[in-house]
């Protein structure tokens, strides 16, 4: 990465914008043993899971005691399998589900693809069952999920609200009778006004779990904040006390380079104090870093954003003749089809794909830079520094975030 800043700073373009810049050493991972079953090891393994991080592994252990669970660690921690270790292993016991809560849709048919694909490598017999029950549903499709009696079930709040909570005694009570574990994945998304109606929800859905004489345990999951025991305790309704806190990260990553870009202060009357768009410089620098032969991810606050960034760099490719290279950037977003965005993540895993924007909710749940040697991952805010570089550094790989202050 020690070629890349110089040859910015003699960009035409450079007007001082780097204001800060740190580095930060790659780490190996921390294993612990944890015994699982033969049958769910094997299913695991063709995952490529082999080996459990040590933050993993004391996540499953304080769910198989009882313990309520918040694991607050970076993203592309591995958080995961904190609760689909003990979801299955319950479901091929004795049958017992599991009811996964995330915010947004396309968190939900990431999880629902990954969990399906993981219970169809147990085989035939093993009891565990995935499905989605969102509002992009049919009537049909919803009726369907009912009759499957799924193990894990995955929804968002709106829909668990809405959709599943006033049927529980008629359509439900085969779920809730067997009620044995809640996921709250993204807790730290639910604060303000929505995070006040979706604790009620979980009040609701506490009282109802109480009505079907089950006593589910909660795992939530969070990012790197500063009160997750205070704050999934207010959100869950449980007491502090009954949570267990797990905020080391154990798992592998290549060295980081930060780097805080500072668009300059516009020229002419009027402009003092006020600073260039980020997004021309966003789009310039994306453009830039394509065309030098770099791997570049730009995070963004919307999909729509992310999808102008992708027109407009490959714009700019054409006009400097690199036609072929603007073929290679793609928008990574909610609204992909399937097909487009396993296109999108297989080139990710090679050098076929140069560079992507992405929304974070989609880029968080499916993106990752395994097999990249060198990587860029630009964030158009503040705020979505730490979510995004989490998914750079993985396997070993050398990787540059950036941040628009």
């Amino acid at each position: 990465m020690d070629d890349v800043l110089p040859w910015l700073r003699d960009r035409p373009y450079y007007e001082g914008q780097i204001v800060d810049e740190r580095r930060l050493p790659g780490r190996e991972a921390t294993d612990a043993d944890l015994d699982v079953s033969d049958r769910l090891a094997a299913a695991l393994s063709s995952d490529g899971v082999d080996r459990f991080y040590r933050h993993q592994a004391e996540a499953i252990e304080a769910v198989r005691d009882g313990e309520n669970v918040v694991l607050a660690t970076p993203t592309a921690s591995g958080k995961s399998l904190a609760y689909t270790v003990p979801a299955f292993e319950r479901a091929m016991d004795h049958v017992g589900t599991t009811l996964y809560i995330a915010p947004q849709v396309a968190l939900i048919n990431d999880q629902a693809e990954t969990l399906s694909d993981l219970a169809h490598s147990l085989g035939f017999g093993s009891r565990v069952t995935v499905d989605r029950y969102t509002g992009r549903l049919s009537q049909s499709e919803k009726e369907t999920v009912r009759e499957r009696q799924p193990t894990v079930l995955l929804t968002t709040p709106d829909m668990l609200h809405y959709g599943i909570m006033p049927h529980a005694h008629r359509l439900w009570d085969w779920f809730f009778e067997r009620l044995e574990t809640i996921v709250v994945d993204e807790v730290h998304a639910y604060r303000g006004v929505f995070g006040s109606h979706v604790s009620l929800v979980l009040r609701r859905l506490n009282r109802l779990a109480e009505r079907f004489d089950a006593d589910p345990q909660y795992v939530c999951c969070s990012a790197t904040i500063g009160n997750p025991v205070e704050h999934a305790a207010t959100v869950t309704n449980q007491p502090e006390a009954s949570f267990r806190l797990l905020t080391e990260d154990d798992s592998a990553t290549g060295p980081r380079q930060w780097v805080v870009w500072n668009p300059p202060e516009k020229r002419g009357g009027g402009g003092q104090g006020r600073r260039r768009s980020h997004h021309v410089e966003t789009e310039r620098l994306f453009a830039d870093l394509v065309q030098r032969g770099l791997q570049t991810v730009v995070f963004t606050g919307s999909r729509q954003v992310a999808e102008r960034y992708a027109t407009e760099s490959g714009r700019k490719l054409r006009e400097r003749g690199e036609g072929e290279l603007a073929t290679k950037i793609g928008a990574y977003q909610a609204a992909l089809t399937s097909d487009r965005r396993r296109e999108l993540e297989a080139g990710a895993s090679t050098t076929a794909r140069s560079g992507a924007s992405g929304a974070p909710a989609r880029s968080n749940s499916g993106w990752t830079s395994a097999g990249w040697t060198r990587s860029f991952w630009m964030a158009t805010r503040a705020r979505a520094w730490r979510p995004s570089s989490g998914r750079g550094g993985q396997a070993g790989a050398r990787t540059l975030p950036w941040s628009r202050s």
